[in-house]
């Protein structure tokens, strides 16, 4: 990646060079044939060079320019995954609230992002510094992300853990803006924004999560399509069912149970299972509506698979071959 910079710095500088050197030879032409035929002097053949000049910049050194500048973006986006994805992947992606949000918060984690960030930084040009950045900030969302929609059993939120999950994620912002030393807020804001959205859903009573999943698969129904970030939509159906999968709430569970032959979470009695149900008019009411309600055909099909892509979503990911 210093290589490519280095590159681009110096076509910037062979091209003002060669530019510099063909207005002397004509300024040199000038003075000494002052008599010669203008074909042959700056009119002539030196305007014709001229041209043939400017071509090759278009040509040649913008193409390298061009080249060069794309394969930095995507050298950096390998490096945010390299470093989220695989040096990071034991203490953020896989322990990350695992077992539990207060046992296991992202506090624990910084020591490890700080050593990475200061490793890398250490070894890439400087001009490429906040560039790198902020595909590690990028990355680290989506590693977030996937933790919270794709954690699997071993991570579940209530209402009091999503406000702990909220200051983690204020933390990881802060980090990445050192104090106006790193990247800029607003633009940290703006990639956060997703994440911050999904903890939303969290934050809401099962009923309502319900309610937006049967409103989703309405709208897909008739072709509308749900905002999106990245290969994720905020608002469609496999993200509302991992929000309800991931919730520590009865509610959500028996739905899950009902609709989908997902086995009851295990913090849950089936007992008091029932007993809430009964005591919640609102959730009997959903399950009702639920129950009857005609889903299309494109998202039938994906729920059939679903209760297999989620036994199978964690164990392939952590046994992937990185």
């Amino acid at each position: 990646m210093n290589t490519l910079q280095y590159m681009q710095k110096k076509i910037s500088t062979l091209e003002d060079g060669i530019r510099e050197s063909w207005s002397a030879v004509r300024l040199l032409k000038d003075q000494t044939c002052p008599d010669v035929d203008p074909r042959w002097t700056s009119n002539g053949i030196l305007e014709m060079c001229s041209e043939s000049v400017d071509e090759l910049f278009v040509a040649t050194f913008d193409c390298i320019r061009d080249s060069a500048a794309d394969a930095i973006r995507k050298t950096c986006e390998l490096v945010g995954a390299r470093v989220v994805f695989w040096d990071l992947r034991e203490p953020f992606i896989f322990n990350l609230y695992h077992g539990g949000v207060e046992g296991a918060r992202l506090e624990t984690t910084l020591p490890q992002f700080d050593r990475v960030l200061n490793n890398v930084c250490a070894l890439i040009d400087d001009t490429l510094r906040d560039i790198v950045v902020k595909s590690i900030f990028k990355a680290s969302l989506e590693g977030y992300a996937w933790v919270l929609l794709d954690g699997g059993p071993s991570c579940a939120f209530s209402d009091f853990d999503v406000v702990m999950m909220e200051d983690d994620l204020n933390i990881l912002k802060d980090l990445f803006v050192a104090e106006g030393e790193g990247l800029p807020r607003s633009l940290v804001e703006e990639e956060a924004r997703f994440a911050h959205q999904i903890l939303s859903l969290f934050s809401l009573r099962a009923e309502s999560v319900i309610q937006l999943l049967m409103t989703s698969s309405e709208h897909s129904s008739i072709g509308l399509e749900a905002h999106k970030y990245g290969h994720r939509h905020l608002g469609d159906a496999h993200t509302l069912i991992r929000v309800l999968c991931h919730k520590k709430e009865r509610e959500a569970s028996k739905f899950l149970k009902l609709h989908y032959h997902l086995p009851a979470s295990s913090v849950y009695d089936e007992a008091a299972t029932e007993d809430a149900s009964v005591k919640s008019p609102l959730m009997a009411d959903l399950i009702k509506r639920s129950a009857s309600f005609r889903w299309s055909d494109k998202g039938s099909s994906s729920f059939r698979s679903f209760k297999k892509k989620i036994q199978e979503a964690t164990s392939d990911f952590r046994h992937v071959g990185w």
